[in-house]
């Protein structure tokens, strides 16, 4: 079994002596359903799902209007993955 520890003081993660440096990326909440169709820009709903590998219905649900009973919320790291495989956010520090 492959021991890994985080090392807050100096900012990386140790395992077995292997020091891989953590990623600087912010902080993030939870997107709005304006936030998550902006996001998406021309894209499909479809396409988007697929993107992150979740059902259609998923995505609706998650742009669905925050008072709607079919409304759902997106995780703030799903949306920083769909971010990223958009282009739209850097994986730079």
């Amino acid at each position: 079994m492959l021991n890994i520890y985080a090392d807050c003081t100096a900012g990386t993660l140790t395992a077995n002596r292997l020091s891989v440096a953590i990623l600087k990326m912010p902080i993030m909440n939870n997107p709005t359903p304006e936030q998550i169709r902006a996001a998406r820009g021309s894209l499909s709903q479809t396409a988007a799902a697929a993107l992150i590998g979740k059902p259609l219905r998923t995505w609706q649900n998650w742009e669905a209007p925050i008072d709607s009973k079919a409304h759902r919320q997106m995780d703030a790291a799903l949306f920083e993955l769909f971010l990223i495989k958009r282009n739209q956010l850097s994986t730079n520090a």
